[in-house]
């Protein structure tokens, strides 16, 4: 949640001490119950749905825990769609337990505050989801233009903008798509692709800003 300046926010309601979390296939982000839970407790519908571990963002990284407590937020990766269920001072049959099975990867990358200073470095970020159907999203930071960028600038772009391009390509290097094409302010940006008229398979996508460039790829399945 943002905000646009410093306030007080009164939330009402009851205590919970029993839940059942919807979750999507990819990560999502959770809630709890009002008593702390080991995640060891936690049972799926369907049964033995398989999880990642589960993350809390602090001191700014990722962190996997061990217990779920009140009021925090946790990062949790599913390979189906269904549901947590959590209950106070319960134990999960060895049947309906969830499955932790950690692959190394971790949640997508915070937000960063478009408050914060002008970033000094430009980088491309891996698309999310991916694989993906029919959409994905794609960000990336823009830095201030320097060198030969800023010489290809008209004078009113060469305070903290660039000329962007963002194309998607196929596996044999066609241009299919342009998702970018102009000039942004330095910061953080997003941007989305529908591939619901295209066929699967992979794809890479490329940033271009002056001198930097960076390609990634990602896969669309069906």
């Amino acid at each position: 949640m943002k905000f646009e300046d410093t306030q007080t926010v009164a939330i009402t309601g009851v205590d919970v001490f029993f839940d059942s979390i919807r979750l999507n296939a990819g990560w999502n982000i959770i809630g709890s119950i009002s008593t702390p839970v080991q995640v060891t407790t936690i049972e799926s519908d369907p049964p033995g749905m398989v999880l990642s571990e589960f993350f809390t963002y602090r001191d700014s990284s990722y962190s996997s825990v061990d217990t779920l407590y009140p009021w925090n937020g946790y990062w949790v990766k599913s390979d189906m769609v269904g549901k947590l269920v959590i209950g106070e001072n319960t134990v999960a049959s060895s049947a309906n337990r969830i499955i932790i099975r950690s692959d190394g990867e971790l949640p997508p990358p915070p937000p960063i505050d478009a408050e914060q200073a002008i970033p000094h470095r430009f980088v491309l970020y891996q698309n999310y989801p991916n694989p993906f159907n029919p959409t994905t999203k794609m960000s990336f930071v823009i830095s201030s233009p320097a060198g030969s960028l800023a010489d290809n600038l008209p004078a009113r772009h060469l305070s903290g903008g660039s000329f962007v391009t963002l194309k998607i390509y196929d596996l044999l290097g066609r241009e299919v798509a342009t998702l970018v094409n102009k000039v942004l302010h330095s910061g953080i940006h997003f941007a989305e692709w529908d591939a619901g008229k295209y066929p699967s398979g992979v794809y890479y996508y490329r940033l271009s800003a002056g001198s930097f460039t960076d390609v990634k790829k990602m896969v669309l399945i069906r």
